[in-house]
């Protein structure tokens, strides 16, 4: 979304700020807030108009194509609640790429070495 905001200096010009903001809502049920993706500055100051607004609608468009996958898990959730049970699987992951490996344990390499 295209945002503009009038800022009056101090001494009294008014300029008119151009940016490209995001709206999001930090958590559930709250309300939506903005974020600047990119800011282009001030379109008093720029020399080609045209181009300035083709960067900023350029800027825009990409945001609208573009989708994040967001994986948002909500405060309450804690890591130890019980809600959720205890469980390690660190060991999983390696003990995959161990068997695909064909890696069976440091014994036996132990074992080869010490004989």
């Amino acid at each position: 979304m295209i945002r503009k905001d009038k800022k009056k200096f101090k001494d009294g010009s008014i300029k008119t700020q151009i940016r490209v903001t995001q709206g999001y809502r930090p958590y559930p049920d709250s309300p939506p807030k903005q974020r600047t993706i990119q800011s282009f500055g001030y379109l008093e100051d720029q020399k080609d108009l045209d181009e300035f607004w083709n960067q900023v609608n350029a800027c825009n468009d990409s945001l609208k194509k573009k989708r994040d996958l967001r994986i948002e898990i909500p405060v309450s959730e804690m890591m130890y609640s019980d809600n959720n049970r205890i469980l390690n699987y660190g060991y999983k992951f390696p003990e995959s790429v161990y068997r695909l490996l064909n890696y069976y344990g440091l014994n036996y390499e132990w074992e080869i070495l010490l004989l």
